[in-house]
């Protein structure tokens, strides 16, 4: 029972030297864990420096199996379907509308944005600040890129869709976060 107690006390011990923190005058700070006091970056965790790296419309960037390029954004007021139909956001909303490319680059066919996902599916959101956005699956439109099944190699340009306030509905103003398990990528919409 004492050895047990003593391994206990060293996992703790252990556990609490890898949590120590660094004064921010320091030299001993890397350029790659260097951040401001506002924002923390794991050195462990490569997702988290992804995440703060910011593409612009036009790059193309590799997440998991995926190849994902975001064209352009524009905020509606609506969404012309197919037959007829069109999609409106509720009072008080606009459609924020990113028109992306998809390429599925592994040997296996693969599904983009399932609406039902695991943990290593592609999820997305739209981001304000520290305000979040969930998509809005058109469902039926041709050109939504939800539960898209590509085979290898093969891609296909559609849309996204955010259904965001209408003051802050501006491209601008929003960032685009795909992500897939650890990993995700974030891309400005201007």
């Amino acid at each position: 029972k004492r050895k047990l107690s003593i391994l206990l006390a060293f996992a703790i011990v252990c556990c609490m030297s890898g949590c120590g923190v660094t004064p921010a005058n320091s030299n001993n700070t890397t350029p790659s864990s260097q951040t401001s006091s506002s924002e923390t970056v794991s050195e462990s965790s490569t997702s988290s420096e992804e995440v703060a790296q910011i593409h612009k419309p036009g790059e193309t960037v590799k997440l998991g199996n995926w190849e994902i390029t975001v064209n352009s954004a524009e905020a509606v007021d609506k969404i012309d379907g197919n037959y007829n139909t069109a999609f409106k956001p509720s009072e008080g909303n606009k459609y924020v509308v990113i028109n992306t490319t998809v390429k599925n680059v592994d040997t296996n066919s693969d599904t983009f944005l399932p609406s039902i996902s695991m943990s290593k599916d592609v999820k997305v959101k739209v981001h304000y600040g520290e305000y979040e956005f969930s998509s809005t699956s058109l469902l039926a439109h041709n050109d939504d890129l939800h539960d898209t099944t590509l085979n290898p190699l093969s891609s296909k340009t559609g849309i996204i869709v955010f259904s965001v306030v209408s003051n802050i509905a501006v491209p601008e103003n929003l960032n685009v976060t795909f992500s897939m398990g650890k990993e995700a990528v974030n891309f400005s919409l201007v």
